[in-house]
Formats: C-alpha cells, structure tokens, sequence
C-alpha cells in the first residue's frame, strides 16, 4: 500500500470519527493544568517520571498518550489497550 493511499484512508476515517460516523467514539483530550501534572509525574503503567522516560527514549507524543490512558482508565474505571502497530508504545499493554 502506498504512503498516498494510506493518508487518504486516514483522512477519510478521521473524517468519519469526527462526524460519529465511525464504530468508536472520540474522547477530547484535554491539555490543561491537571493533564500537564499528570504528564509531568508519569504514569501508573511505569511509575516513571516524564524525566526519566524521555531519557530512555521513550517520545512525548507515546508519553501523551499513555497519560491519556491512564486519565480515561481513572475516570472510567475500565481498563482500555492502545491500539497500535507501534512495538515500543504497544509494550505498555501487556496483560491487558
């Protein structure tokens, strides 16, 4: 598949998931005060701190993301899985 197509697949998805057309529903994340906090201490998953997992190597977008997580796990009281083919960012799922 080329790289083309898959944007355009991408777009017309995201297209769909904004309209709530699509079979999930989008949670808006909010990057305010407490998310920063949150981002800043790290996460459940590792009990690291921001610090120490970008010095790892681990990116700010995953970092994000897996603050995410636990903020939707903290108000929901689910367990939810990162849906990714990412092999570092899907490691932080493991027995879920």
């Amino acid at each position: 598949m080329n790289a083309e197509k898959v944007l355009k697949d991408s777009q017309k998805y995201f297209g769909k998931v904004a309209d709530g057309e699509a079979p999930w529903t989008l949670i808006d994340v909010e990057w305010g005060k407490s998310f920063l906090h949150d981002l800043l201490q790290g996460t459940v998953d590792t009990q690291e701190s921001l610090v120490d997992l970008a010095t790892r190597g681990v990116g700010l977008g995953d970092l994000c993301i897996l603050t995410e997580r636990m903020r939707y796990e903290r108000r929901t009281q689910l367990r939810a899985t990162i849906w990714t083919h990412d092999k570092a960012l899907a490691a932080h799922n493991p027995g879920r």
